[in-house]
């Protein structure tokens, strides 16, 4: 095909043709090569890939470059370009090609892969994403799948939340990432305290940045397999994240709960019949308050394996409100 032909000729524009002494790296290296992807194709801003392995077993190394979108569709077929290691293929910044079809789904997906061969397997190199006007957001089977600001789950409550690790080889092949600064990090489903967390980062975790909210104060992250929200406090940016899409917002408030420390009942009303005994060292949902002093909670607790609306002192545990959810009065 002509389109084919004029990338794998501008895939194949060599800055530099030195052979080098052959090391065992583990695929070719990105050099702040960068696409822009949109509704009919991708612009190059320049950069290039430095091949540093030899996965052909004659001294070259082989790339392919192809394009998905959100339904799984080819938009861009794989066009695979070999050339010696210790060469650099670079691109021409502004230089466009146009999609072999027009997408249907968001979101676009540009990949370059380091083929397997010569005992090496095959390494993802480069994605880039894009977005496409109003179309439709698929899940596909990609480790970036769906860029729609929907998080993983909201951690269930008195649960531990899941440590994922950062996703340092994929991160770091993109424009840029995040860099968790912190010891321990939240990852929520929206961007502010209020909302509930879905995982917690450790510092050091490589973050993809897939989107970012309207002021750019809050980052919408993948870690391992876990997607959420990440203060713009707590990371650092590597790299260039300034084509990273706006994506909306569709997290979960956190629910005001009462933490309790010790052993206790809970009554039928205020000040009433007891009805069971609740664990210590657990945190409850709470659904209604007293209007008068002192306050008591109705709280969901479980007695005898039925699910219950339990009344309890307030003073009788620690309340939290991280959501700043207003309590209505009872009933």
């Amino acid at each position: 095909m002509k389109f084919s032909r004029h990338l794998v000729l501008a895939l194949v524009l060599v800055f530099a043709l030195t052979l080098l002494t052959l090391l065992p790296a583990q695929a070719a290296t990105r050099s702040g090569l960068s696409f822009r992807l949109d509704c009919t194709g991708f612009t190059s801003r320049g950069g290039g890939i430095t091949l540093d392995r030899d996965n052909t077993g004659a001294g070259l190394e082989s790339i392919t470059l192809s394009a998905v979108d959100g339904a799984g569709s080819t938009i861009l077929p794989a066009i695979t370009s070999t050339s010696f290691v210790g060469s650099t293929i670079v691109m021409r910044d502004g230089q466009r090609w146009s999609w072999t079809a027009t997408p249907a789904a968001n979101p676009l997906i540009l990949t370059v892969v380091s083929n397997a061969g010569n005992g090496l397997s095959e390494t993802t190199v480069y994605q880039a994403v894009g977005l496409c006007g109003d179309l439709p957001t698929v899940e596909i089977p990609s480790i970036l799948g769906p860029v729609d600001g929907v998080t993983s789950p909201s951690v269930p409550i008195n649960s531990a939340p899941p440590r994922p690790a950062g996703n340092e080889e994929l991160a770091s092949s993109q424009d840029g990432y995040l860099l968790v600064l912190v010891e321990n990090a939240n990852l929520r489903s929206g961007d502010d305290a209020r909302y509930t967390v879905v995982a917690i980062v450790e510092g050091g975790a490589a973050l993809i940045a897939l989107g970012q909210n309207g002021d750019g104060s809050w980052w919408y992250v993948q870690a391992g397999e876990i997607r959420g929200w990440i203060s713009n406090e707590l990371v650092a940016i590597r790299g260039d994240l300034s084509n990273v899409p706006l994506v909306p917002v569709v997290g979960e408030i956190a629910r005001p709960t009462l933490f309790i420390h010790i052993v206790q009942p809970i009554y039928d009303v205020p000040g009433g019949s007891p009805l069971c005994t609740i664990a210590a060292n657990r945190e409850y949902y709470i659904n209604w308050r007293t209007d008068f002093e002192p306050v008591w909670y109705a709280i969901e607790a479980t007695c005898g394996g039925q699910e219950v609306l339990g009344w309890i002192l307030g003073e009788n545990g620690s309340f939290r409100n991280p959501g700043e959810v207003f309590i209505p009065f009872a009933p």
